[in-house]
């Protein structure tokens, strides 16, 4: 993701990587989580540390909505700013890598109305089901 600007700046790179390499990236942290993960799954090898680290990802999305460069989050976080033309995807060359999360709980803990029924809800919510 990107201000418009910015994503048609490294749209212009003779390779996507260097485009990225051209402009700042930010990341929720050093460790950079969600960009290792896209920049593994297209490929792209980024040694250097990230401009600015900020760990709030609504704070990364206003960063980047003001132009001071690129990063990856998630989709749900940034369906509006996509949608008003203040943020621009920067299209992945393969894939866009998935977050799975896995729902666990104890079979014990379900004999409390309580428990049992967050887990439905969830399972609901889920399962796309609302």
């Amino acid at each position: 993701m990107a201000a418009p600007a910015i994503a048609a700046r490294i749209a212009v790179a003779a390779t996507l990587r260097e485009g990225l390499a051209a402009v700042p990236h930010l990341a929720y942290d050093l460790d950079r989580p969600l960009l290792r993960s896209w920049l593994e799954a297209n490929d792209i090898v980024l040694e250097r540390l990230p401009a600015v680290t900020v760990p709030d990802l609504r704070v990364l999305r206003a960063s980047l909505c003001a132009g001071i460069g690129w990063s990856v989050l998630p989709g749900y976080l940034t369906r509006e700013q996509r949608g008003d033309g203040s943020l621009a995807e920067i299209p992945a060359p393969r894939e866009v890598p998935r977050n799975q999360f896995y729902l666990v709980w104890a079979r014990a803990a379900l004999r409390h109305p309580r428990v049992a029924f967050a887990r439905d809800i969830l399972l609901r919510a889920l399962a796309g089901g609302g």
